[in-house]
Parts: structure tokens; sequence; C-alpha cells
């Protein structure tokens, strides 16, 4: 018989190294659905991937309604976009103090401004556990997002985040349709195809499959996501793709929305609740004229003054593009061709 005796020298167990799994916290409000369907698509590929992922939703005091059924009721809440009156939040339930590698914002444009219940995130105190951690945007709009982006790149900067990239998701549709579709969905929370002819509103597939593959992308990078970091996940990926036609008539909206603000506000101390909403119906009907006439003339307008405009609107748009795509020497070092229309 023969016996087997133990090698004295057995052969060297190799060693796998697995690096811990990253710490990411999702912050999000969601109204309608549509940021909440960005997530998930956006965050399934992280926890796939290893990752463990703290989800924070946003609870706004009182909360607001959808859909939101009155007109008026609706564009109400203008005036607080714009001047960044933003509401009380629940507390929060995660724990600022907590290791985070990574945290990711979700949230919507509001009348060209950011979703008031993320301002409301933003001045709460826990909002410090921005301060000093990698950040990555993801906003989701019709397909005006610029002056809300840089509004919100503000507040990053202001609380010391490391903003390392900014997705921007926007609803399917030519921008004639969505003037249709999306006051629909969000007044009577109508997602079908009006008269069979409209394409549904919000969020398609297609772009959802884009934020999927985004977070893929970010998933096969997470090994690479090391205390300070400062190198963006989505350079050459097109991660906000900016649409020329719209840069002219979001800059000059925004400044007409402020404007019927101020007006609106004013409305309200002289006359309370009746007069402020008779200012609220006059500004509706201006952005009706804005729309039907205004827009078509600024279309032109761009068209014959766009040699003159390219240099400064070309600076606008590189800086919009930013922190994905680097932003260019010239427009790093003469700042103010941005601050002409910005």
């Amino acid at each position: 018989m023969t016996i087997a005796y133990p090698s004295p020298n057995p052969p060297l167990q190799s060693k796998v190294c697995h690096s811990p799994p990253r710490h990411v916290l999702a912050i999000c409000y969601s109204q309608s659905g549509d940021a909440a369907r960005c997530a998930k698509a956006f965050l399934t590929p992280l926890k796939e991937a290893g990752a463990v992922v703290d989800e924070e939703w946003i609870k706004p005091i009182p909360a607001y309604p959808f859909p939101w059924k009155s007109v008026l009721r609706f564009f109400d809440v203008m005036p607080d976009c714009i001047l960044g009156k933003a509401p009380s939040i629940e507390e929060p339930q995660f724990d600022p103090d907590l290791p985070y590698d990574l945290v990711i914002l979700f949230y919507q444009v509001w009348f060209l401004a950011p979703s008031l219940p993320l301002v409301g995130f933003f001045n709460h105190p826990k909002s410090r556990v921005l301060n000093g951690r990698a950040t990555i945007t993801v906003v989701v709009c019709r397909n005006m997002w610029m002056v809300a982006t840089a509004e919100v790149n503000r507040w990053l900067a202001k609380l010391k985040a490391t903003h390392l990239d900014n997705l921007v998701v926007t609803h399917q549709g030519p921008i004639w349709a969505t003037f249709i579709t999306t006051p629909r969905y969000l007044l009577f929370g109508r997602r079908d195809r009006l008269w069979n002819l409209f394409p549904e509103p919000g969020v398609g597939e297609s772009e959802l499959g884009r934020v999927r593959e985004f977070g893929n992308t970010l998933a096969k990078q997470l090994d690479q996501l090391v205390p300070g970091r400062t190198q963006p996940f989505f350079t050459g990926l097109d991660a906000t793709r900016i649409e020329d036609k719209y840069i002219l008539p979001e800059l000059i909206g925004s400044r007409l929305f402020r404007f019927w603000a101020s007006v609106i506000l004013a409305m309200g101390r002289l006359g309370g609740r009746y007069l402020r909403s008779v200012a609220v119906g006059l500004f509706v009907l201006n952005l009706v004229c804005g729309i039907v006439l205004g827009i078509p003339i600024l279309f032109v307008f761009r068209i014959l003054a766009y040699p003159l405009l390219r240099p400064v609107l070309q600076s606008y748009k590189m800086e919009m593009r930013a922190p994905s795509e680097p932003r260019p020497v010239d427009a790093a070092k003469h700042p103010e061709t941005i601050d002409v229309i910005g």
C-alpha cells in the first residue's frame, strides 16, 4: 500500500487582493418619476459592480403636487425658483460624516432654475457631506438646462465639492412637441401619446439606455475613485450634448423670468393673493406669446447675427461642457466673455 505524505514544501497560495467596496451616496428628488427612473438606470450598474449605494430621497415641506392640476398653482412657484426661495425639507436620513467616496445628485430643472427641493437640500446643514467629496450631477430636463447648471455649479463651489462630471438627460421629442407634451404631463399626469401623433412625454427608453451606459462607464472605473481625484470619468463621451439653437432663448428667457418674478412678488405685496394671481396669469400669457412668436424670430436673429455672436456663444458653450470636458485655455483666461451673456 502506498501512503501519500504531504509535501514538506507545499506550493505557495496566490493571494488575491480585493479593493474595498466604494461607498456612494445618491441624493435625488423626483416629482413626476423621471428623475427616479434615471437614478435607477444609473445606479444599478454601480450596485452590480459591488458599490454600496445609500439612496436619499429629498422630501420638501410641504410636498409639491403631481400632477399639478392647476395652471396658476404650477406657475406660482416660478418666482421662488428664479429667486432661490427654497422650501424646508424633511431631515435627511444619511450620516454626512460617513466616508463616502462619491456623491451623486439627481435633479430637475424648474423654470430654467434648479428644482426647489434640491436648493432646499443645499440650504440644509447636512449638505456639508459635499465638502471635499467627489461629486457627479445628473440633470433631467425638457431641453434647456444650462442656466440651472450654472446655478448648481455655484452651489457646489460654495459647498467645496469636487465636481467631476455633469450628465444631461433630456425629454424625448422635438421642441415643438415637448411644448405640448411636457405641460400636459405635469398638469394632468397624462403620459400617453396625444392623438397618437406626439411622442410620450418625459424621458424615453433610448435616453434611459444612454443613462445606463454612463452608469456602466462609471462602474468600470470605480477602482480609480481614490481620495483627491479631480479627473472626470466621462471625458469625450458627450455627457452634456449642447444644442446651439437653445442657448440664446434660454439666456434671454432666464432674464425675462427674473423680471416677471420681481413683478409677481411686487403685485403680491401690493394686493395679496388676488393681485399675485393676476400677475401670474399675465406671465403665462407673456410666456405663450414669447414661445409662439418670439422663439422663431430669435432663431432667425441667431442665424443672421451668428458671425458676431459666435465667439461669445462658443465660450459659453465650452464653459457649460465642464467639468466632463476641459475648459479651453482662452475661456479660462478670459471669463468675462462668459459673463456678457451668462
